[in-house]
């Protein structure tokens, strides 16, 4: 018995990879925040009549981050407290993909394709090749170790 569930834990499927961080944002706001602050985050869920809810989209900085957790996990106001159901990791992912959202539409550029404004678009040349070490025989005085 012991050996066939060693066995079936040994081929157990094991998850490769984990959603980017963004990605896992975008997924945990559908689940847990679009019903205040609207689908594309801009203040207009279906329950933003009764608990006014701000627009997040494109509208969240870096450096307010871990106020912003607090409020998440802990709630502010009229926003409930998130700690039984996210993490501190979850509420930064929810974070990040409000970042880089369009403050207008909402839209992620990310998913459109499109680097977002503060991502620079790889150079169009490449880069320059590395030089090539000179000889050892061009030089060999100064190759060579002191007396």
């Amino acid at each position: 018995m012991l050996s066939v569930l060693l066995i079936l834990t040994a081929v157990a499927k094991v998850p490769t990879t984990l959603k980017p961080p963004r990605e896992a944002g975008a997924a945990l706001y559908q689940d847990n925040c679009w019903q205040c602050h609207g689908e594309h985050a801009l203040g207009d869920g279906p329950l933003s009549p009764q608990i006014p809810s701000p627009p997040l989209a494109g509208r969240v900085e870096r450096q307010d981050f871990d106020a912003l957790v607090d409020i998440i996990l802990h709630g502010a106001g009229p926003m409930p407290a998130y700690d039984p159901v996210l993490s501190t990791h979850n509420s930064r992912s929810i974070l990040l993909w409000l970042e880089g959202l369009d403050p207008v539409t909402g839209l992620d550029p990310k998913a459109a394709g499109e680097p977002p404004e503060d991502e620079e678009e790889p150079p169009d040349e490449p880069a320059e090749p590395a030089q090539e070490p000179e000889a050892a025989g061009d030089d060999e005085e100064a190759a060579a170790p002191p007396e």
